[in-house]
């Protein structure tokens, strides 16, 4: 049993390292996002501002714990996909919000949970991924 919850980490072992770094860039992102709403900033202002102090943060981490790769051009792809990413969670909290009236600071759920998705599929097989001519 513990050789094959071993071998499940050991396979795992970049989704998990990813979700950890995930993990905490979200509680950042969530404790920056709600204390700007907690100071009456417009909620996609706020998830702006979150985003332009957390995405540095989470490029650090995956380039050098997650994926072993964080030179500049892996930096402009990564900011490239986060964004891509961005921009989608901010047209579906705008949806969510807007739309069908959801609570701000829930309409944030479904977001982060889709764009976590998403960002691990592009840093793996994309950002991160080692291309000819890339210096690291």
């Amino acid at each position: 049993m513990i050789k094959q919850i071993k071998d499940l980490i050991l396979k795992y072992q970049t989704f998990i390292k990813f979700c950890v770094v995930g993990l905490v860039n979200t509680i950042l992102t969530v404790i920056i996002y709600n204390a700007l709403l907690f100071v009456n900033v417009h909620f996609n202002i706020a998830n702006l501002i979150a985003f332009a102090l957390t995405w540095l943060n989470a490029f650090y981490w995956n380039g050098k714990h997650v994926f072993k790769g964080a030179g500049r051009k892996a930096m402009a792809r990564y900011f490239i996909l986060y964004v891509g990413t961005f921009l989608l969670g901010s047209g579906l909290l705008y949806l969510l919000v807007r739309g069908l009236g959801m609570n701000e600071t829930l309409a944030q759920i479904p977001v982060v949970a889709i764009n976590t998705g998403i960002n691990y599929i592009g840093s793996k097989t994309w950002a991160f991924k080692r291309h000819e001519g890339d210096s690291h």
